[in-house]
């Protein structure tokens, strides 16, 4: 059996889900540097921060795997210079000059979509293998809890990291016919009648926050996966987002998606949706359905898949 290490050098919430899931099936360690040698290193991310132990684990010999979840610095400067408040000649600069250095020391390059995977091959020529992250169903799966439900009141639930996602649901919420409230567990970027900024939770409290949602709406520009969008289909929650390659890949026919070019249609769907509880149901039992297919051993078969095959042209 290959002795695998999995590499976490920052404090991203769905990095550190992907490790710790991964290390539990495979009984890989979880480190922050290269200390004893191993078969495989696998990198959670391929930043800068990365550069350093990935060098140490080539010159001890491992076979280096890492993810690139996505190029959105280099394929949508503009959106992600304004999402992390820097100007986009930098934000562009800071990418292209990461990737250049650290790419020489990956030898098994990973993407978690199909999608991301042809734009970082388009944007980059790197080639990634797909490996599909997966969600925790033990944890993540419809509950009984629907207390704001019980009191007539519709919710509609984002939960982001990314500024421009919750300013496109705060601006599609205004527009909304329907009486509802927006809970937001993400940046505080705007203020609004009924809508409502909650802090960051333990994860075992997510289960509950997605089930009571109605609806959840990510309307996210640009998406590597999206693992929130998954989370909340494990759950039974109904999901509209925009139309992205990435999500749309994850979700399939489990999701309402809209074109990204107009707030006013956004609206209009979800004022649909939450008024025709069959298509919702519709959507509940869509998404549980497809959200069973994302396990956890099915990310770490397709990542020894990956490493088989990088092994075997070696």
């Amino acid at each position: 059996m290959l002795k695998l290490s999995i590499l976490v050098r920052s404090k991203n919430e769905s990095h550190l889900k992907i490790a710790r899931s991964i290390a539990k099936l495979t009984n890989a360690g979880i480190c922050r540097s290269i200390v004893s040698p191993s078969d495989i290193v696998l990198a959670m991310d391929s930043t800068l921060a990365y550069l350093s132990p990935l060098a140490v684990a080539k010159l001890k010999g491992s076979v280096t795997a890492a993810f690139i979840h996505d190029v959105r610095s280099i394929s949508h400067t503009y959106l992600t210079a304004k999402d992390a408040g820097r100007r986009p000649l930098e934000q562009r600069l800071r990418r292209v000059f990461s990737l250049s250095l650290i790419k020489r020391f990956i030898d098994i390059p990973l993407s978690p979509t199909h999608a991301m995977a042809q734009l970082i091959k388009t944007y980059t020529g790197i080639n990634p293998c797909v490996v599909h992250p997966g969600v925790d169903l033990s944890m993540y799966r419809p509950t009984r809890d629907r207390g704001l439900k019980a009191r007539g009141l519709k919710v509609i639930l984002t939960v982001a990291t990314k500024p421009h996602i919750v300013k496109g649901a705060v601006a599609i919420f205004r527009n909304l016919r329907t009486k509802a409230i927006l809970l937001v567990r993400g940046p505080r970027v705007a203020k609004a009648p009924n809508v409502h900024y909650i802090p960051r939770l333990p994860e075992h409290y997510m289960p509950m926050l997605y089930s009571m949602a109605d609806v959840l709406l990510y309307p996210s520009l640009h998406e590597g996966f999206g693992l929130v969008v998954l989370e909340a289909m494990a759950c039974g929650t109904p999901v509209i987002a925009f139309e992205e390659p990435a999500l749309m890949e994850v979700a399939g026919n489990a999701a309402l998606f809209v074109k990204p070019t107009s707030l006013k249609e956004a609206s209009e769907v979800l004022d649909l949706a939450l008024n025709d509880e069959a298509l919702l149901e519709e959507l509940r039992n869509c998404a549980i359905a497809r959200a069973k297919t994302f396990t956890w051993k099915r990310t770490v078969k397709e990542l020894y898949a990956c490493i088989q095959r990088r092994l075997a042209h070696s």
